[in-house]
């Protein structure tokens, strides 16, 4: 089975000039845990919740749990009031993204997808042709491909 017969093509991503409070809402109204970022077609990186977890602890310096329910409002789209979760809330995706991608081709199959995210300890994999993003294969993809192949 290849890749693009299982693949979602409608892709949700980000810009890398988008907010992390843009990117925070997008993760959450859309259920999912991680987007590629596209810049011009191509795939210049990855955003995760790891990352958003990790951009809270590098540019918050959470002290106190005032803090965290300011964080909490923001995340849910509250209130963007004070400084620390202002400057967190106006990040760009290009400073706390990851910027080391692995795409797979379209081409490929389903083993050599469980394999790239098996060694790579990663949950998605950006589909690319000709350098620019077509689709997005994810673990849950792959597993519900396995399924139908039993039946």
């Amino acid at each position: 089975m290849k890749i693009r017969d299982i693949m979602s093509k409608k892709v949700i991503s980000a810009g890398p000039d988008e907010s992390f409070g843009d990117i925070v809402e997008k993760l959450s109204r859309n259920g999912i845990s991680g987007m590629p970022v596209v810049s011009g077609g191509k795939v210049v990186g990855v955003i995760t919740q790891t990352d958003i977890i990790r951009g809270i602890d590098i540019f918050s310096g959470l002290n106190d749990a005032s803090d965290i329910r300011s964080i909490s409002r923001m995340l849910k789209g509250r209130d963007i009031s004070g400084e620390r979760v202002k400057k967190i809330h106006g990040k760009k995706v290009k400073s706390i993204m990851n910027k080391r991608v692995i795409t797979i081709s379209g081409e490929k199959s389903l083993y050599d997808a469980a394999k790239l995210i098996n060694e790579n300890g990663i949950d998605r994999l950006p589909v690319v042709s000709r350098g620019k993003l077509v689709g997005i294969v994810t673990k849950k993809d792959i597993i519900r491909a396995m399924e139908r192949m039993e039946n």
